[in-house]
C-alpha cells in the first residue's frame, strides 16, 4: 500500500499538483498543509492556475475530501482558477468528482475533468 504523495510543479503554464498512492490519515490536513501552502503561494505569486491530477491516485478517505474540498474553495476565494483531472474510468473517483463537477459548475472558478486513462 503506497503512501500519499502529492508531487507539485510548474509547467505548461500552470501549478500542478500530482497525486498518487493512498490518504488514510484521519487527520490529512496536517500532512497535506504544506503542499497546499505552496500551491497557493506559488500561483498567486505567478498568477498562474492550478491543475490538480488526481489520476494515479489510488484511494482517499473522506478525510481527505474535506481537506481537498476546502483547498479548492481557498484557491476560488482567491479567484485562482483550478482544473480537476481524474481517472473517469474508475467508478470511485468518478462518484466524488462527478458531484464536485456539480459544485463546480457553479463556482466559475473550477473545472473537473474526467481523464481517458490508458491501462497496463
Amino acid at each position: 500500500m503506497a503512501e500519499l504523495m502529492v508531487s507539485v510543479t510548474t509547467e505548461s503554464g500552470a501549478v500542478t499538483a500530482r497525486w498518487q498512492g493512498k490518504s488514510q490519515s484521519m487527520d490529512p490536513s496536517a500532512v497535506l498543509a504544506p503542499t497546499f501552502a505552496e500551491i497557493v503561494s506559488k500561483a498567486t505569486a505567478e498568477a498562474l492556475p492550478v491543475v490538480h491530477d488526481f489520476c494515479a491516485l489510488e484511494f482517499f478517505n473522506s478525510a481527505t475530501v474535506s481537506a481537498i474540498v476546502r483547498h479548492l474553495k481557498a484557491l476560488g476565494e482567491r479567484q485562482v482558477a483550478a482544473t480537476v483531472r481524474y481517472d473517469g474510468s474508475l467508478r470511485w473517483q468518478r462518484t466524488f468528482f462527478d458531484a464536485l463537477a456539480i459544485t463546480a459548475a457553479k463556482t466559475g472558478y473550477l473545472t473537473v475533468v474526467p481523464v481517458s486513462v490508458p491501462k497496463g
